[in-house]
């Protein structure tokens, strides 16, 4: 196999992880060969995707110093090979440079080659309602995921998603794009709300016309922030100091603390600090 590009950055000494360029375990090319060899390419899924954006770039430095970003040892420095395409932010950041990954599908017979689609989100938790959908297979009735069966994505369509999608970060608030701890996104116009911990930095970005989130319009749509914000927080609600049982399975309902049904605890945002 070869790979001009990797031979050209070793040539100049560029410090680099190519395991996070190429893994020909999980190449399209390679899992598509596997499903021909067992016979189930033609009624199998195939997707290829990523869990976030490209890596940042340390310095070097002394093995004794740490990467406070990533809070590990750092034993000197490295780069990472990658881009986001023009979109703000790398890995560990809650802008679309650090969510927004390719997701590329192979579903013969269904997925239509070479078509892309810029207009429908998805997100890991939609896969279990979509590909539930697309194996034919019935979810409980009691199941109440957060995600929506986007099959008809799968197929070639252009769907406009119906539920929000939601974002929280924990780690360093790392300069210049670090400082948003939570981020709330919906596509009906609205765009994209990150804010701080404390909630006195909105940030309000119209990705239908702004996909670099240069243009921050959340002084103009106080209305938009206000209800998103409502949205973030009871999303990032803690969750319930006991389980309701009409939640849990019924093989499983014997184990679970009992709570009286409809109740539920309300958390604070951010939580507080113990005295």
């Amino acid at each position: 196999m070869k790979t001009p590009h990797l031979d050209r950055l070793a040539h100049e000494g560029t410090d680099f992880d190519p395991f996070n360029v190429l893994n020909p375990v999980g190449s399209p090319s390679r899992a598509a060969a596997i499903t021909g060899t067992f016979g189930v390419a033609q009624n199998t899924i195939v997707i290829f995707s990523s869990d976030n954006g490209p890596e940042t770039t340390a310095p070097k430095s002394p093995q004794s110093s740490r990467d406070d970003d990533a809070g590990v040892a750092r034993y000197g420095g490295y780069s990472r090979i990658g881009s986001s395409g023009g979109l703000r932010g790398k890995k560990r950041r809650l802008f679309e440079g650090g969510v927004r990954v390719p997701f590329l599908v192979r579903w013969p017979g269904h997925t239509p080659a070479g078509v892309i689609n810029p207009a429908t989100d998805l997100t890991a938790v939609d896969l279990l309602p979509t590909l539930g959908a697309a194996a034919g297979v019935t979810l409980p009735p009691e199941y109440r995921g957060d995600g929506q069966n986007l099959t008809a994505t799968l197929n070639g369509d252009s769907v406009r998603r119906t539920r929000p999608i939601f974002w929280a970060w924990t780690g360093k608030a790392a300069r210049p794009d670090g400082w948003p701890r939570l981020t709330v996104r919906v596509r009906d116009g609205e765009g994209k709300l990150a804010l701080t911990t404390n909630r006195k930095r909105p940030e309000l970005d119209r990705l239908t016309s702004d996909r670099a989130e240069a243009v921050e319009v959340a002084k103009d749509r106080l209305e938009i922030v206000a209800r998103l914000t409502q949205l973030a927080l009871a999303w990032h609600a803690p969750p319930p100091a006991t389980v309701d049982p009409a939640g849990i399975s019924s093989a499983d309902r014997t184990a679970a603390p009992t709570t009286p049904p409809g109740t539920r605890r309300i958390g604070t945002f951010p939580p507080k600090k113990p005295t």
